[in-house]
């Protein structure tokens, strides 16, 4: 049986229909038989839906990116984004968490907006897509907080072993991104050669982080999740296909797939 990958971290909302189109596929022809389509903020978030209703191998994440949280009171941006959940077609909460990277003033909001979309997870049974950079300490005390309440995935993972470990004991998957194929991401790629197969995702978060070999080349896109599964099937000392299949099947689990509810069009 040819290899089924899922993208489980993909931004399509930049897409036009035709170029969305063409993406879809080279998903084909490369064995990407789903994507998880994420949100950033709640205009995205409604086109991630879209995608996913109008295409059965695209699946949406609904959520606001902590860049985003200072778009709207978070009031009214938890309102509406409670709405658009119980219209159905979303199939985790996110992507939600914190930034640290730029050191901005909001670090307060980002946790109170992080807080309420993990509720809001708990409260509807979905998975959380949690976006963590620079900011490992304060991400993993709020998961603590809710032991127990909410599982998904820290995806595009950077942080150490020991905390993959850790996340993974609180109910979470680990989701490997183009980055783990980077020639200096050596501290990376021996954490995902120790982590567990079983509880790992694959993904490309594209347009962003095009992996090796076509870093510098071109954008990345779903297709090329491949490459991804080929470093980590490398890494782990394993065949290219049991990653594929089991990081598959991890993400449909996780985010409440059926076989017969997809397919490449």
């Amino acid at each position: 049986m040819k290899a089924r990958y899922f993208d489980s971290h993909a931004h399509l909302t930049d897409e036009n229909a035709a170029k969305l189109q063409a993406v879809l596929s080279a998903c084909g022809d490369a064995g990407v038989c789903r994507i998880l389509d994420v949100g950033s903020n709640l205009t995205d978030s409604a086109l991630c839906v879209a995608h996913a209703k109008a295409h059965g191998c695209i699946h949406a994440a609904a959520g606001v990116h902590p860049h985003a949280v200072m778009d709207m009171p978070l009031g009214e941006g938890m309102e509406r984004l409670r709405a658009m959940v119980s219209g159905g077609g979303v199939s985790a909460i996110g992507e939600t968490g914190l930034d640290y990277h730029y050191d901005r003033d909001w670090r307060d909001a980002q946790l109170e907006w992080f807080e309420a979309q993990l509720g809001l997870a708990a409260q509807t049974g979905l998975p959380v897509v949690v976006h963590d950079r620079e900011a490992h300490g304060d991400v993993l005390d709020v998961l603590r907080r809710h032991r127990g309440r909410v599982t998904g995935v820290l995806h595009c993972y950077s942080g150490s072993y020991e905390m993959a470990m850790e996340c993974i004991r609180l109910g979470f998957f680990i989701s490997f991104s183009g980055s783990v194929t980077f020639k200096n991401a050596r501290r990376l790629q021996e954490t995902a050669a120790r982590l567990p197969l079983s509880r790992l995702l694959i993904e490309t978060d594209s347009p962003y982080l095009t992996p090796e070999p076509m870093r510098g080349r071109r954008p990345n896109q779903p297709a090329y999740v491949v490459y991804v599964a080929e470093t980590i099937a490398r890494l782990q000392g394993t065949d290219v296909e049991k990653v594929a299949e089991t990081t598959y099947c991890n993400a449909c689990a996780l985010f409440g797939i059926r076989e017969k509810d997809g397919d490449n069009t």
